[in-house]
């Protein structure tokens, strides 16, 4: 019998692998000799090789590991194996992503059933930043690859941070959890900082109906969860070592919600055939008012609103001013035939015409208006 040795690798995005010779594990799940598998720009997958693997790329690669690096995510992982529903807390780049990764291969290992819900909706990559999204798991589960996650269910909150829209985040929270009856990993964003943030998190764990909760990397603050839970809370240091800047972050942002958009064309859609959310226009009685920098004003439920140009009109308190090309950039959930992305681009006033990109062709139901703005040229739109 031959003994392969074991050997540790980082494998760095984008880079597709190949068990050559032997078998390896990869984020905790066994792949077999001939097996291959991907891992995204941005990513970086620990493997544990019994053999020989091969790396095509034209940027990313294989990096040399330590065997404690591979150790302390499964041994965290396996703990998480107690629970049913889980769900993991912690600052950016702690290895929140990777750890539910190595949860779920290691519940698919074992032949569990299990589902993957994602609440980081700045870097959301499931489905599109501003959205939840709940997800069955394919292995080898690896954070970024569409492959890992097939079946997916959205759900729009509308920001790319949970504080701008907590109603909402913790609406889709629940909607989403109650559709799993098995195992259920809940991936969370890395607002943390602040009593505020922690108490959004306590939210989401009794939203989820959470029974164990990860905290990486909190350390002291690991303390107040643990107090304001009923869920077993299990706290370990931070299980990544490299943190992303904010450019970094913002343009794999973009990447995501560019790839949710390939082929997208402009669409006019009537807002009196839609069922509209998000927009507090086209609710009211229409006015018009002798002001030469008004473009549009309208008397709704919350009193008046007015879009203008140029000087902004002297109309007291009391008073919504939206500047002209306000909706410019909006993402939006276009649903018809399923839930769709787009992107607001023009509000025809008088019209009442939206104009949106999007490649969705069908049937606009219901169109839900966001807070998350993007740059539609750095879009390509």
């Amino acid at each position: 019998m031959i003994i392969m040795e074991e050997r540790f690798y980082l494998a760095a995005g984008p880079v597709t692998v190949t068990i050559a010779r032997g078998s390896a594990e990869v984020l905790g799940y066994e792949v077999s000799q001939g097996s291959s598998f991907i891992v995204p720009v941005g990513r970086h997958v620990l493997l544990k090789v019994r053999g020989e693997a091969v790396a095509r790329s034209s940027s990313g690669g294989l990096i040399p590991a330590s065997r404690e690096s591979y150790a302390e995510f499964d041994q965290v992982a396996s703990l998480a194996l107690e629970g049913k529903r889980v769900m993991i807390v912690g600052p950016v780049d702690a290895g929140k992503s990777t750890l539910a990764a190595w949860i779920l291969n290691k519940a698919l290992s074992a032949r569990r059933d299990a589902h993957f819900l994602t609440m980081d909706v700045g870097q959301n990559e499931v489905f599109c930043p501003a959205f939840a999204a709940l997800s069955s798991a394919a292995p080898p589960v690896i954070p970024g690859n569409q492959g890992s996650f097939p079946h997916v269910k959205p759900c729009f909150v509308g920001s790319f941070s949970p504080a701008e829209s907590l109603a909402k985040y913790f609406s889709c929270a629940e909607k989403l959890s109650r559709e799993v009856s098995g195992l259920l990993v809940v991936d969370t964003d890395g607002w943390v900082d602040g009593e505020g943030a922690l108490m959004s998190k306590v939210k989401l764990a009794e939203a989820v109906r959470a029974d164990l909760v990860i905290a990486v990397g909190l350390e002291e603050r690991a303390k107040l969860l643990e107090e304001k839970l009923a869920a077993e809370v299990i706290a370990v240091a931070r299980l990544a070592r490299r943190e992303k800047s904010k450019e970094e972050r913002r343009v794999h942002r973009e990447r995501l919600i560019a790839q949710k958009l390939i082929g997208a064309k402009q669409r006019l859609l009537r807002a009196e055939e839609l069922e509209l959310e998000g927009l507090e226009l086209f609710r009211g009685k229409p006015l018009r008012l002798n002001n030469p920098s008004t473009v549009y004003a309208e008397m709704g439920e919350g009193g008046l609103i007015v879009v203008y140009r140029g000087e902004r009109p002297p109309l007291g308190e009391g008073v919504k001013l939206l500047r002209e090309s306000w909706e410019r950039g909006l993402l939006v959930s276009v649903e018809g035939d399923g839930i769709h992305v787009g992107v607001l681009d023009k509000i025809y006033y008088e019209k009442k015409l939206l104009r949106v990109f999007t490649n969705y062709e069908g049937k606009v139901k219901h169109l839900e208006v966001g807070k998350a703005r993007v740059d539609l040229q750095s879009l390509g739109l």
